[in-house]
């Protein structure tokens, strides 16, 4: 392969199309979540989807807007890693109005890490009925030592 060549594999569950990408030494370089149907613009129509009623879709988490979440110093010492899930409920400016953590990842330190820094990420409203709606967010990080 390539220098910049990279395999990516496209799955559907029933809410989220992922994106999986791997490079040539097989390791994971990039894992998307995205409503399935959804490409705000970003990919041109190239990725065609199972379509979601547009006028219908979910709050989605703009990475762009906040920093990656630090490793808490005594977790990553001590090598814990897992995936946190949680759950934002934005309102329909964009604006964290409730969060929650659905799933730890075992280690209470790791999940109030991604809570608290990914509370203050901006969000793209969901929409009911084509209009901006205060909806639920669910979002996942995995944290691992590179």
């Amino acid at each position: 392969m390539a220098e910049h060549d990279f395999v990516a594999q496209v799955k559907q569950s029933r809410q989220f199309a992922v994106t999986k990408a791997r490079d040539d030494r097989e390791r994971d370089v990039t894992l998307r979540l995205r409503p399935v149907g959804y490409d705000g613009g970003q990919t041109n129509g190239a990725v065609q989807a199972a379509s979601l009623n547009p006028a219908e879709l979910p709050a989605m988490i703009d990475f762009k807007t906040c920093s990656r979440p630090a490793y808490p110093a005594d977790e990553l010492r001590a090598k814990h890693t897992g995936m946190v899930k949680l759950n934002f409920l934005v309102g329909a400016d964009g604006t964290v109005r409730k969060a929650e953590i659905r799933t730890s990842s075992g280690y209470p330190a790791l999940d109030q890490a991604a809570l608290a820094s990914l509370s203050r990420c901006r969000f793209t409203p969901g929409t009911s009925g084509g209009a901006p709606a205060e909806k639920w967010a669910p979002v996942q990080y995995r944290w691992s030592i590179e």
